[in-house]
């Protein structure tokens, strides 16, 4: 399985749409980036990476990210992702809907992702 930005960006998409149930009520969302530490978790050294040099509380918290934005974040190096990330929303008005993205802070490679079953890994919605 092959996974490039471009397709990451179409199953953060398609999980946006899952949720919002209308592809016009996704447009123009921001984003806020939760990184998820997972006890007892192997952590390589991409993640530990990631980990220190993008994900950091400085770099993320109470941040607002676009969606350009959340796909280069979260596109690690050697083709690799958050093994999962739980969409969640946040937000929604009128004006504005924001969307919290909690992520694992593991990296793979697309065929290890997780969330396959939904059609667009590593990406589940939880309303």
């Amino acid at each position: 399985m092959q996974l490039s930005p471009e397709q990451f960006h179409q199953n953060l998409l398609a999980t946006l749409i899952e949720i919002a149930e209308e592809k016009s009520a996704v447009q123009d969302c921001k984003f806020i980036i939760t990184p998820v530490k997972e006890p007892d978790a192997k952590y390589n050294s991409t993640d530990d990476f990631m980990r220190l040099t993008l994900l950091t509380d400085e770099n993320v918290k109470g941040k607002f990210y676009e969606i350009n934005d959340v796909v280069t974040l979260l596109s690690g190096p050697n083709s690799s992702y958050p093994l999962w990330i739980d969409v969640v929303p946040a937000e929604s008005s009128a004006s504005a809907c924001v969307f919290e993205l909690k992520i694992s802070m593991r990296f793979r490679k697309p065929s290890e992702l997780r969330y396959k079953e939904t059609g667009h890994p590593p990406f589940k919605s939880v309303k």
